[in-house]
């Protein structure tokens, strides 16, 4: 038996009464992104050497000021490590504290990975610097930021 108007504007009522539910259950969700191995030196102030190759290297001004431009500089490796096409940096994502700033996509092509970023922050955070190699896996580096 079809349904009459009245049916059928009162289940698309309940229904669209629903959808502020699925907004909360989605905005739950945790904004870190699950990464399952993250690689890290050890002992950041004495890395090995395959630590110093295959980290980010981050370069900023030791001063931060809020909502003031910085230039953010990331190398690959220290000193820059050369990729190959079997062996290179596939991305780099640039997060402040779990907020995300940047993602660079990159290939094979990209045989010394530099990049350089113009950021504001609007006080101090954690700047946390992903580097995806394609056979080394996730590498990452930490630095606290003093905004002023």
């Amino acid at each position: 038996m079809p349904a009459t108007r009245r049916q059928f504007v009162g289940s698309v009522l309940v229904g669209a009464a629903g959808l502020p539910l699925l907004g909360r259950n989605a905005s739950a969700q945790p904004t870190e992104p699950s990464y399952t191995e993250i690689h890290h030196p050890a002992d950041p102030a004495h890395p090995t050497g395959a630590e110093r190759e295959r980290a980010p290297t981050l370069s900023l001004p030791a001063r931060v000021h809020a909502a003031r431009p910085f230039e953010l500089g990331i190398t690959i490796g220290q000193p820059p490590r050369r990729g190959s096409p079997e062996d290179h940096v596939e991305w780099i994502e640039v997060r402040a504290g779990t907020g995300p700033v940047a993602r660079i996509s990159l290939g094979p092509a990209a045989s010394l990975p530099s990049v350089r970023l113009w950021i504001e922050l609007p006080a101090s955070t954690t700047l946390r610097v992903l580097a995806m190699w394609s056979q080394n896996g996730l590498w990452e580096t930490l630095h606290a930021v003093t905004v002023t």
